[in-house]
């Protein structure tokens, strides 16, 4: 591995051993990143409220990294798939609601969502000939909307 990700890696530790959870990591070089996996006796902690502390995590790393003049590899942190899981979930969420959407003839709103999940919804739907998306609302609120062409 880089120093980039072993570094992630040491800080991703401490970090959690800061937090006081049972969760170890391992990480891997993908490419232009480098991914952290958590698993552990605590990592559903780290799954809870859509992952909001594992995004947070992941957010600090690459802060501190950049900050100590490491290279612009991008860290991505997953816990027990929960990443790729989610995605599959949110591009299952995209269709049904754009089959909503054609058989009642109205626009479909997701719940607020962070962007990371929005541009999954957008990608999901991009090549639908029958309905267009777009981010509406502000800040924390902003949300999805599914209609017609």
């Amino acid at each position: 591995m880089s120093d980039n990700c072993n570094r992630a890696l040491n800080l991703a530790e401490e970090v959690l051993r800061g937090f006081g959870l049972n969760v170890s990591v391992s990480g891997q070089e993908n490419g232009d990143s480098c991914a952290l996996n958590f698993s552990g006796e605590d990592s559903s902690l780290l799954r809870f409220e859509n992952g909001e502390l594992l995004d947070s995590i992941e957010h600090l790393l690459n802060q501190i990294l950049l900050n100590e003049g490491f290279s612009a590899e991008k860290i991505v942190c997953d816990v027990d798939n929960f990443r790729s899981d989610r995605e599959a979930e949110l591009r299952a969420m995209a269709k049904r609601a754009a089959q909503q959407v054609n058989k009642l003839n109205k626009p479909f709103y997701f719940a607020p969502m962070n962007s990371k999940e929005r541009r999954i919804i957008h990608l999901a739907l991009a090549d639908d000939a029958e309905v267009i998306t777009d981010s509406v609302g502000e800040g924390n609120q902003r949300r999805v909307r599914v209609s017609k062409k």
